[in-house]
């Protein structure tokens, strides 16, 4: 039900322009003081959030002709039916927090105001962001938001856990370069534990929760998801990609699917707060999670002996992702110059500043990579992993393809259906709808 809502309501929005942006004869909200009213929704949680809310404070207090409202708002990266719902019912925000990846698809439905002639008044000013992050905001040449954090992926994994099995922690160490899958499924699997019933009470490693998603080991079986010139979903067709979710398949069916899922639904339900988190509870000895994570066990994990190294691959090259957010004005505000003025300030050097210190993301404004202030010794090898990082493709389906990837990675975990198969389905699926877009 949820997918047909969010269907009809981009058909709205694409049916002969709802709305006209900032449209003269629509009085421009202002608050007490007088100043342009500008309403920003995210839905960023705890210390993401905190950090936006002091850069939020920082615009306000930078000039006095504009004043930001920050608003949270309960969502996920690829659901934007509330946003859409707002939207139609007049009441949308004025700056929206949209996962990078989806800029494309929410441009192709007629979701956003394109920001072209605001950006082509400041000279070349992609030239200052991360270059797949830029790529991921333009849509047919035309720009639909500013890119404004990234992120790596890594395994951090418990020292103590590991030696507590009898395994030899120097080999997990970063210095020797990612392990291969064989060796590390092996390591993890001596590392499981059951209680009487035949329940895991400990796992060496879920590759299904936290940020192990289906991104994670396609690129790290170096597979191809998309081809450009034809401008196709090629996932089935790719060995990689089958390999990639044959990993996934046979590593639950050793596990034992239903086992494997009692584990998650009792040590990792949805919304478990940080402090639960199997990692830190010590429910996990490893787990797949980017740059952020390190913020959680500043705050929660300091009796943890840990370390980080790279995502482990078949042939032992490095691999991870790289994602991120943007900043994007929703159709039908009033305010879309002064939305425009607190989007560059929040993506641009000033805001980045704070966002990087405070959280640990990475920035997508290039000059915040030479500041070293920014970055611990562990940031650091986020920092440089980049080069060996992914991008999801930046395609006007990215958060449909994104969802239906989901479904074949919970086909995997129950051991469902052959991947093959699943894929072939989500493949044809996805490009069903590719075709419809021009």
């Amino acid at each position: 039900m949820k997918k047909l809502v969010t269907l009809c309501l981009a058909a709205l929005l694409m049916a002969g322009g709802l709305f006209a942006s900032g449209s003269q004869d629509e009085a421009v909200p202002v608050d007490e003081n007088g100043r342009t009213k500008v309403v920003f929704w995210t839905s960023h949680t705890m210390s993401d959030f905190d950090a936006m809310e002091k850069v939020v404070k920082d615009f306000n207090a930078s000039q006095d002709e504009i004043t930001v409202e920050i608003v949270q708002v309960v969502g996920s990266e690829t659901d934007t039916t509330k946003l859409m719902t707002a939207v139609v019912g007049g009441v949308g925000p004025d700056v929206y927090l949209l996962d990078r990846f989806t800029v494309a698809q929410r441009a192709s439905e007629g979701l956003l105001v394109d920001l072209t002639p605001y950006m082509e008044e400041e000279g070349d000013l992609g030239s200052n962001y991360v270059d797949y992050a830029w790529e991921e905001v333009n849509f047919q040449n035309h720009l639909y938001g500013l890119p404004y954090d990234t992120d790596a992926r890594v395994v951090y994994y418990n020292k103590n856990l590991i030696r507590e099995a009898g395994l030899n922690v120097a080999e997990w160490d970063a210095a020797n370069g990612p392990m291969d899958i064989e060796s590390f499924k092996k390591a993890c699997f001596a590392m499981n534990k059951t209680d009487g019933t035949g329940a895991y009470t400990q796992i060496g490693f879920n590759p299904f929760i936290d940020q192990a998603w289906h991104y994670t080991w396609a690129f790290a079986f170096d597979a191809d998801i998309y081809d450009a010139s034809a401008n196709r979903i090629i996932m089935a067709d790719d060995p990689g990609m089958s390999e990639a979710f044959q990993f996934l398949y046979d590593w639950s069916k050793d596990m034992n699917p239903q086992k494997n899922v009692t584990w998650e639904s009792t040590y990792f339900p949805p919304n478990t707060p940080p402090s639960n988190h199997p990692f830190i509870t010590g429910k996990t000895a490893a787990v797949v999670t980017g740059d952020w994570f390190l913020r959680t066990l500043e705050d929660y994990g300091k009796d943890i002996d840990w370390g980080i190294t790279y995502i482990p691959t078949p042939d032992k090259s490095k691999s991870s992702w790289s994602g991120g957010w943007s900043l994007v004005i929703p159709e039908g505000s009033k305010v879309v110059e002064a939305a425009y003025k607190f989007m560059r300030y929040f993506a641009g050097e000033e805001g980045q500043m704070i966002y990087v210190r405070d959280t640990h993301h990475l920035p997508t404004w290039k000059s915040l990579y030479d500041n070293e202030s920014l970055y611990s010794a562990n940031h650091t090898f986020f920092k440089n992993l980049l080069p060996y990082s992914n991008s999801r493709p930046a395609v006007p389906v990215g958060a449909l393809l994104w969802d239906q990837l989901t479904v074949v990675q919970d086909k995997m975990e129950l051991a469902s259906e052959e991947p093959v198969k699943a894929l072939v389905e989500a493949q044809e699926l996805v490009n069903n709808r590719l075709k419809q877009i021009r």
